[in-house]
């Protein structure tokens, strides 16, 4: 009986000694877990804050495009009118050197008339 006694005190103590150990290597995870978390943490902050950076970037490049692009539709838009005032003379240039052409050939035949009435 003292021998079953000791024997179920020594697994007993065993037992504690086992639980122990293994609440002292969950608390030594649990701390490596945190320091990972916190590891990762960073790293991402770190990335969170080159992505902002990158972001401002871009949004200043945007801003200047967009500029850049109402400057050139402003200049594409004084083209485009100078370009139908320049088609609208032509036209009428043309309309005249058509009406003058149809004069001439109007002339010639009548200076042909007198001089044919004149020999």
């Amino acid at each position: 009986e003292p021998l079953k006694k000791g024997m179920f005190d020594l697994k007993n103590q065993m037992d504690a000694q086992r639980e122990a150990l293994m609440i002292k290597r969950d608390g030594d995870e649990g701390r490596l877990m945190k320091r990972m978390q916190s590891k990762e943490q960073i790293k991402f902050m770190g990335e969170i804050h080159e992505l902002s950076e990158a972001n401002e970037f871009l949004k200043d490049e945007v801003e200047d495009l967009t500029e850049q692009l109402k400057v050139a539709t402003s200049e594409l838009v004084k083209l485009t009118d100078e370009y139908a005032a320049m088609k609208t003379v032509i036209d009428e240039t043309d309309k005249a050197n058509t009406r003058l052409e149809e004069d001439n050939v109007g002339l010639k035949l009548q200076v042909r008339d007198l001089q044919a009435v004149l020999m």
